[in-house]
């Protein structure tokens, strides 16, 4: 009897043998087959450009090359053959009071600045530079503005005088690049951390001495007060910039590129056809630009014409430029490179 057990035992164990072999064969089988398969369509963790994507972008109000993409659905067509539908997401005037919304992936795409991109590498947030709208010299659309009651009219007139910046942002570069070129150490300048409507309210309320902000932000403030340096004036470094978000670039960088070889037409023709670009979706009511604002954006188009390009070498030196003066003053840490934060598109 137990010599016909251990025979019995035996044969069990053998066939146990002989049943797993082949089932991990099979699945060696099974695996091998996924593997080439997956090698076959390129080995790659992206997603497959057949796939269906959704991709946010902010939504650019009334004005712009983005609001005439949006009203012309060029982005729409552009991304269509790709799978990709375009989500335009309600956002700030700012991307740097945008960033828990790229953090979270509410937002993908966005005009914006170097600035901003810079200031928050701190946070380590999900953007890159991805293309740049390149003109020959900042512009005076951007700057310092001190209320008349500050008696400001030089940066040298900003000592022991109040500022309202966007934190990690344009304005706050600008302030630290015109103390710089003036030799005025920043210890002398208080500065007041407000996102740009906020920073303006404070600043027609008197709460202020002064400004440093950009676009529609420092036209009405302009309008009260006294220019005290603009970016062409302080020789910012800054431009303006198409963003991505380092998901999308990881993802579908094809559709990143879409992005820019749609919109490289509609910036070049901003300085020709100025008007094309203003009241796109609105001609009258609350989000329609008139009188003084509707002729200040239309010279603003005018006089800086601009060339959708990807980023290149004298780029990077003005991104590490922006980001040496940050660290410099404490709002970034110090040895962030240039190269981290701008895509390879190319």
């Amino acid at each position: 009897m137990k010599t016909t057990s251990r025979t019995l035992l035996r044969a069990g164990a053998a066939a146990l043998i002989i049943a797993t072999t082949a089932m991990l064969a099979a699945c060696s089988s099974s695996a091998s087959a996924l593997e080439s398969g997956a090698k076959s369509d390129g080995g790659s963790t992206s997603k497959d450009s057949s796939e269906s994507y959704t991709l946010r972008v902010t939504d650019p109000g009334n004005s712009g090359w983005l609001a005439v993409a949006k009203h012309d659905g060029t982005l729409e067509q552009a991304l269509g053959p790709l799978g990709a539908t375009v989500d335009w997401v309600p956002a700030k005037g700012a991307v740097s009071a945008n960033l828990p919304l790229f953090s979270t992936g509410e937002l993908q795409v966005s005009e914006g600045a170097f600035t901003p991109v810079v200031g928050a590498a701190a946070k380590e947030a999900p953007i890159r530079i991805g293309a740049v709208l390149d003109t020959e010299t900042a512009g005076d659309d951007s700057g310092i503005i001190a209320t008349k009651a500050s008696g400001a009219r030089a940066v040298a007139d900003l000592r022991g005088k109040t500022v309202a910046v966007n934190p990690a942002g344009k304005g706050e570069y600008i302030v630290f690049q015109a103390l710089a070129q003036a030799g005025i150490a920043p210890s002398e300048v208080t500065l007041k951390y407000l996102q740009p409507a906020d920073a303006l309210a404070a600043f027609a309320s008197g709460k202020v001495d002064a400004i440093s902000t950009f676009g529609d932000f420092f036209r009405q403030a302009k309008a009260t007060g006294t220019i005290v340096a603009t970016e062409h004036d302080i020789d910012s470094q800054d431009r303006e910039i198409i963003l991505f978000t380092t998901d999308l670039l990881k993802e579908r960088p094809d559709i990143a590129k879409a992005v820019v070889q749609a919109a490289t037409p509609l910036v070049a023709d901003r300085a020709k056809h100025p008007e094309r670009f203003v009241n796109v979706f609105e001609k009258t009511g609350p989000r329609a630009l008139t009188g003084d604002a509707l002729a200040w954006q239309l010279e603003v188009n005018r006089s800086r014409p601009a060339v959708l390009r990807l980023p290149t070498p004298q780029d990077r030196t003005r991104v590490q430029s922006i980001a040496d003066l940050f660290a410099k003053n404490g709002v970034i840490p110090k040895g962030v490179q240039a190269n981290g934060l701008i895509a390879d598109l190319g």
